[in-house]
């Protein structure tokens, strides 16, 4: 089973958490990056997917 998780960055609180998440998905070794903005705003889930698979291998 494949979860992909989508945090808004837009919030002061919620860029404060997403750094602190990022942290320790990398102290834990889970693949964690940034959607490209041109594939999130063109809401181009085709390459979203790719993106996303090729993050996890």
């Amino acid at each position: 089973m494949l979860t992909i998780r989508l945090f808004c960055a837009a919030g002061m609180s919620t860029s404060l958490l997403v750094r602190k998440m990022i942290e320790a998905a990398k102290a834990a070794g889970v693949p964690c990056d940034v959607i490209p903005m041109a594939d999130y705003g063109m809401v181009n889930g085709k390459n979203v997917l790719a993106f996303a698979k090729k993050l996890i291998g």
